[in-house]
């Protein structure tokens, strides 16, 4: 799985303790090549934005995509004079009015002569080309005209290819195997990828996660799961052709969403941010992709044209009926009843798009089919009562974006088999202190049936039981400074999940960040989140009000002789009503030391954590195997360190090792059922090896 995310148990204590976490670096001598490693630090920088977006909707694999492609980037830059829009759009980081700006800039002033221009273009702070610079390059020879189109030649002049193995031993073992697990406690995957710059992309790879038998029982093939993927892009009018997995986003993800970067965050470019079209699924993600073939096309200048189509099995929970009463997402099958739910659910789609652009004006036509070979009846709550539930389905949306001047109006309509959602935004950028300001609206109705929807609103999950009003400004008022507030006041028409009655909340944010050229960054943030939440054991009869504040300061430097320190403390307090309220904290400290050129890299953490239990748990960004993004969460008492060592051997050979270790203060056993470990310690070893040629 891209994401990996731990949650804990509870816990009744609080306040300061007085135990203290010791960091141990061993300096390994080492005289090696230097590759992917130097790739992988720089992604570290968009890594922390990722990490404040965890807490949203619970993570998605479609980020441990979204990272092997700006690895690709990393690889193979992008020419920044002769970048098209569509390329220079998959950066996440980038806005629409952003991409705009850096190609009026090359325009206008001509190709670019140093990647130091890019703080030249209007509209591109520090932090966005600090983010940019690792991933474009500067040709001064190029810019203006038609994009070429490369040969193969050129194209296999500049291809790699890239074994992949990964290995992840837990040094504990779970109640599980002794009664229910039918595999060993290991979890390992191979990996093969080719890539001819970022245009022409294949590969393949098998999966077992921990617990799910090898060459036997329902894994007689072998790997739990397999995934493959062809992928061009690029290539003259043709813009992109998938074949095997891959996903799918358009718009603003009313009718199809790809599930990445949907929540709220400290950035205005979140609530913008439109999906990316085509990609392939590089994860070994075993649920958020399709399976099958799509197209696009440029047809005329202005117009392009896309076609897919997807046919695929999902695990799912069959009833005594024959139909599906619920659709499992985990992709686990340890035990002989989730191997029974595996591949038991058909499902497929057929859709197409239409992109139109004359000058400022962008709009867009998504429609799709889609249906299951049997009923798909959930089992209703009240809170559920108008979830998608039958055998077949469509949905159709429109969207837009237009630019006057500053400004720029933008959002999407969509319907379907039942329902309907809107979502429109209108955003500025203004003369003073680099101010930009933004205000959506969002109606998303409580019959809305969307199954491949993923859009901006509060929480995870498709669009649907939602009307709401998000504010934010963002300003750099001076050089290094960066501010950003937001509100966002939302309404729910009826039940949702905990909330036995229509409800209201609103979300309250602020950050703010200094940065020095010498390497400091000094970060502070606040967050107030206002909702309503049933009292638990009284079945929904009783409904009040919750208040969560959530702090955090960050100090980063870097000293240095290859060393990056990153020090974290964050603070929250959850209150439901007149209860006594629930309390956390935790302090980080990450030293992170490169002491020659991409040779060889140390990274060593160490957290303390303290909570009253599980509304005032606590997250932390933890360093993990290329690839992947790692955010666990924690409650209760106790300590957690990680070493990870990255090292690589003339670009053609890399290891990374890493081992972590929580230990609760509060409890002798960790989790419950088939997931319970005795003792009061969680330890695990994780090993990557990489051939690359």
């Amino acid at each position: 799985m891209g994401m990996e995310t731990e949650l804990k148990g509870r816990d009744s204590g609080h306040g300061l303790r007085g135990h203290a976490a010791g960091l141990w670096l061993l300096a390994v001598w080492l005289w090696l090549g230097c590759a992917e490693t130097a790739a992988q630090e720089d992604l570290l920088l968009w890594q922390e934005d990722l990490e404040l977006l965890a807490g949203e909707d619970g993570g998605s694999d479609g980020w441990a995509d979204e990272l092997e492609a700006l690895a690709d980037l990393r690889r193979a830059p992008l020419d920044i004079n002769a970048a098209t829009r569509a390329e220079l759009e998959r950066f996440p980081f980038l806005d629409a009015r952003q991409v705009e700006e850096i190609q009026a800039y090359v325009y206008l002033h001509g190709p670019m002569k140093s990647i130091h221009e890019l703080r030249l273009v209007p509209g591109l702070d520090r932090r966005t080309c600090e983010l940019l610079a690792p991933f474009v390059r500067v040709d001064p020879g190029e810019g203006g005209g038609a994009p070429r189109v490369p040969t193969l030649r050129q194209l296999l002049s500049r291809s790699r290819h890239e074994v992949r193995a990964r290995l992840d031993v837990p040094l504990y073992r779970r109640a599980g195997y002794a009664t229910d697990y039918l595999g060993p406690p290991l979890r390992h995957s191979l990996r093969y990828r080719f890539s001819a710059t970022s245009r022409l992309r294949f590969g393949f790879s098998g999966e077992n996660d921990a617990g799910e038998p090898f060459f036997a029982l329902h894994n007689r093939r072998g790997y739990d799961s397999y995934s493959g993927y062809f992928f061009v892009r690029d290539l003259g009018r043709l813009e992109a052709l998938a074949a095997g997995n891959y996903r799918a986003g358009y718009g603003y993800g009313l009718v199809m969403g790809s599930g990445f970067l949907a929540g709220k965050s400290f950035s205005l470019s979140t609530a913008r941010r439109r999906q990316g079209g085509l990609r392939p699924h590089t994860s070994t993600g075993e649920y958020d992709y399709l399976r099958g073939a799509a197209l696009k096309v440029r047809a005329a200048r202005w117009l392009a044209l896309t076609a897919f189509y997807s046919h695929r099995r999902l695990d799912a929970t069959l009833e005594a009926d024959g139909s599906a009463s619920a659709i499992q997402e985990t992709g686990l099958h340890r035990t002989a009843r989730e191997a029974d739910r595996r591949r038991a659910l058909t499902m497929q789609l057929a859709g197409g798009r239409a992109d139109v652009r004359l000058g400022r004006v962008e709009a867009g036509l998504t429609g799709i089919c889609y249906g299951f070979d049997r009923d798909y009846l959930p089992r209703q709550r009240e809170y559920s009562r108008y979830y998608l539930r039958g055998r077949r389905f469509f949905n159709a949306g429109a969207d837009y974006r237009l630019r006057l001047g500053p400004l720029t109006l933008e959002g999407e309509a969509a319907t379907g088999t039942r329902g309907y959602a809107l979502y429109n935004v209108v955003s500025a950028r203004l003369p003073w202190w680099g101010l930009s300001a933004l205000l959506s609206h969002r109606l998303y109705t409580h019959d809305y049936w969307a199954f491949f929807a993923r859009a901006f609103g509060e929480g995870g999950g498709p669009p649907r039981n939602e009307n709401g009003w998000y504010a934010a400004l963002e300003a750099a008022p001076a050089e290094g400074w960066r501010l950003m507030a937001s509100a966002d006041f939302f309404a729910s028409p009826w039940w949702r999940y905990r909330v036995s009655k229509p409800s209201r909340g609103t979300d309250l944010r602020w950050q703010a960040a200094w940065t020095r050229d010498r390497g400091l960054t000094v970060l502070g943030s606040y967050r107030l989140r206002l909702k309503e939440r049933d009292l638990a054991g009284t079945g929904g009869a009783v409904v009040l009000p919750t208040r969560h504040h959530v702090v955090r300061l960050r100090l980063v430097a870097s000293p240095g002789a290859g060393w990056t320190l990153r020090t974290t403390a964050d603070g929250n307090r959850f209150c439901h009503g007149g209860l006594p309220p629930s309390q956390g904290w935790q302090l980080v400290q990450a030293c992170a030391w490169r002491p020659w050129e991409g040779a060889l890299r140390v990274v060593v953490q160490a957290a303390y954590f303290d909570t009253d239990g599980y509304d005032s748990r606590v997250y932390a960004y933890e360093e993990g195997l290329p690839g992947t993004f790692y955010v666990p969460s924690f409650s209760g008492r106790g300590l957690r360190w990680s070493a990870c060592l990255s090292c690589e051997w003339r670009g053609r050979l890399s290891l990374v090792a890493k081992w972590g270790q929580t230990v609760y203060l509060d409890r002798t056993s960790i989790g419950t059922g088939t997931e319970l470990i005795e003792g009061n310690r969680k330890s695990d070893v994780q090993l990557q090896l990489t051939l690359a040629l």
